[in-house]
C-alpha cells in the first residue's frame, strides 16, 4: 500500500513512515481512493496458501474485480498435504491451480515470480527458462513478461518473453524510479 501511496504523491517510498495514527489514515484514505477508482483490492500478506488465495479471488471475483496480481508465487505456500513434497512440486501445484481458478472464473491472475541467480551466458539477460523452482510456471503461463534490471540502476530492460496468443518481443528499454518503484517509458 505504501508503494501505490508514493507513486500518487511522488514521494520516495522508504521515507513514508508509518509512526502515527494520522499517517495511518492518510494511508488507507489515500489508498482506499485509488483502489475504488481503479476496482483494486490489497492482501498484503507474507505468507498465503493456495487454498485461501482461490477463496479470496471468488470472493472478489463475483465482486466484479477481473485482474489480480500474487507477489510473489514463491511466497506462496501449497496445501497441507503437499507441503512435505520438494518445493518445485509445490510450486507446481500452485501454478497449475492458479491456471485452472483463472480459466474457470475468466480473470487475469498475473503472477509475479523470482528468477534464478544468472551466469553470464545469454549476455547475463533472463529468459523464460529462468524462472525459480519450477518448469511448470513456463508451462502453465500463457504470457511470460520479463524484466532485468541492475540493482540502484534508474532503467530497466523488458520483453515479452512468452506469448501462447502472439508474438514475443525484443529487449525494450524502460526507466524506472526507484524512490516510488514505478516503471516509466523513456
Amino acid at each position: 500500500q505504501k508503494r501505490f501511496l508514493s507513486q500518487d504523491v511522488r514521494r520516495d517510498v522508504t521515507k513514508i513512515q508509518i509512526t502515527d495514527v494520522a499517517d495511518i489514515q492518510m494511508l488507507g484514505t489515500a489508498c482506499r481512493e485509488r483502489t475504488a477508482r481503479n476496482k483494486m483490492g490489497f492482501r498484503d500478506v507474507s505468507k498465503i496458501t493456495i487454498t485461501i488465495l482461490e477463496t479470496l479471488i471468488r470472493v472478489h471475483a463475483n465482486r466484479g474485480m477481473k485482474f489480480f496480481v500474487v507477489d510473489y508465487l514463491q511466497l506462496m505456500d501449497a496445501t497441507a498435504e503437499s507441503s512435505k513434497l520438494p518445493r518445485n512440486l509445490q510450486i507446481a501445484e500452485i501454478t497449475r491451480r492458479c491456471k485452472t481458478l483463472a480459466m474457470k472464473l475468466k480473470i487475469v491472475l498475473f503472477e509475479v515470480s523470482q528468477l534464478k541467480r544468472l551466469d553470464k551466458k545469454r549476455n547475463g539477460l533472463p529468459d523464460v527458462t529462468d524462472a525459480s523452482d519450477s518448469k511448470t510456471i513456463e508451462d502453465d503461463a500463457d504470457v511470460m513478461l520479463i524484466i532485468d534490471r541492475e540493482r540502484g540502476s534508474s532503467s530497466a530492460k523488458i520483453r515479452v518473453g512468452k506469448n501462447r496468443s502472439g508474438p514475443t518481443s525484443d529487449w525494450l528499454d524502460i526507466g524506472f524510479h526507484g524512490d516510488y518503484t514505478k516503471f516509466v517509458d523513456l
